[in-house]
């Protein structure tokens, strides 16, 4: 099993062990129903809580003036800064004088407007972006314990679910038991996303209202860079910040 499984299973025996009744059945999922089930949309979840912010730097070369974006989600990332020359004091670009847009089918690029704009041989264009979690190992150390907890909760959900349903592979011979067992892990389900919502810091808010790369980009065949940023949002997605967006024609 994943790190992350252990962790969840591990999780929802400690929760078993310190509150609930006498006779509950210990929690027994597989691998693939915690995966496919708890950690998938406990990513997709904290994808939108907490985004991963990303940077981009590209090498100019005084012809290339897009900018790929490894990563970009049209339906939850969102430009945070263009920086150019980038370590330069007052060297944000304007949002109007840039726009992100669809370069190809699965692709999406930081396209500068303006011909003056186009960076010099040697100049660097700095890109801060949000970008969906792929991978569990891309959770943030400080967003860890949270990003397990939202996952144990789904997992007590799916335990509870079988229960009601009377397909579970730790139901009780009686029904009332069955009862008892699909109530509790429904509510211990209900405690621990709470206790999510609490760790991110989104408390009375619904919690699913959702390295080194590099490649090439632009006419030029610019480098770029791609790396994880150590800064999150503390308090929510960033749509609002991408004003400029369009599909390719």
């Amino acid at each position: 099993m994943t790190v992350t499984t252990d962790a969840v299973l591990l999780r929802l025996r400690a929760v078993r062990a310190s509150s609930a009744p006498g006779g509950l059945a210990a929690p027994v999922l597989t691998e693939a129903e915690i995966v496919a089930g708890a950690i998938t949309p406990a990513l997709a979840v904290l994808s939108d809580n907490r985004p991963r912010v990303r940077v981009a730097e590209y090498a100019g070369d005084g012809l290339a003036f897009d900018f790929a974006l490894p990563g970009w989600d049209p339906t939850q990332s969102a430009v945070l800064d263009v920086a150019w020359p980038a370590g330069q004091a007052r060297a944000f670009l304007a949002p109007e004088r840039w726009e992100v847009w669809q370069s190809t089918i699965d692709a999406y690029a930081v396209r500068f407007l303006v011909a003056a704009d186009v960076p010099a041989t040697g100049d660097v264009v700095r890109v801060r972006y949000t970008a969906p979690y792929a991978v569990e190992a891309d959770v943030r150390a400080g967003d860890r314990e949270a990003f397990i907890t939202l996952a144990a909760s789904y997992a007590a959900a799916m335990i509870g679910r079988d229960a009601a349903q009377q397909r579970g592979r730790n139901l009780a011979a009686d029904g009332t038991a069955s009862i008892e067992l699909a109530r509790w892990w429904a509510e211990e389900a209900d405690r621990l996303r709470s206790e999510y919502r609490r760790m991110v810091g989104i408390e009375g808010q619904g919690a699913g209202a959702s390295r080194s790369e590099v490649s090439n980009s632009g006419g030029g065949g610019t480098a770029v860079a791609i790396a994880d940023w150590g800064t999150v949002a503390a308090d929510g997605p960033y749509y609002a910040l991408t004003r400029y967006f369009r599909g390719r024609a």
